[in-house]
C-alpha cells in the first residue's frame, strides 16, 4: 500500500479534462425528465406489521386471518 508522504491536496488546472467549473455543478443540481420518477429518499420496511400493533400483533393478526381463509375455504369444499 503506498502512502503519500505530502498531506497537501493536488490543486488541478483548469486545463485538466478533470477540471470542473461552476457550470459543471450547477447543471447536476436540476432533475431531468427521464429521471422525474425515480426517488432518492426511498426506503422499504419488510416485517409483520399490521397496523398499529407492531410485530408480535401484527403476525398474531396474520395468522388469525389466515386460520379464518382456511377454514372458510374447507367449508368450501
Amino acid at each position: 500500500m503506498h502512502v503519500a508522504n505530502d498531506k497537501h491536496p493536488e490543486v488541478i488546472d483548469p486545463d485538466d479534462k478533470r477540471y470542473k467549473d461552476d457550470d459543471y455543478f450547477k447543471q447536476n443540481k436540476n432533475p431531468s425528465h427521464k429521471n422525474r420518477y425515480q426517488s432518492f429518499n426511498y426506503n422499504r420496511q419488510v416485517g409483520c406489521h399490521l397496523g398499529p400493533f407492531g410485530c408480535l400483533g401484527g403476525c398474531v393478526s396474520l395468522i388469525l386471518l389466515f386460520s379464518l381463509i382456511s377454514y372458510l375455504v374447507s367449508l368450501l369444499f
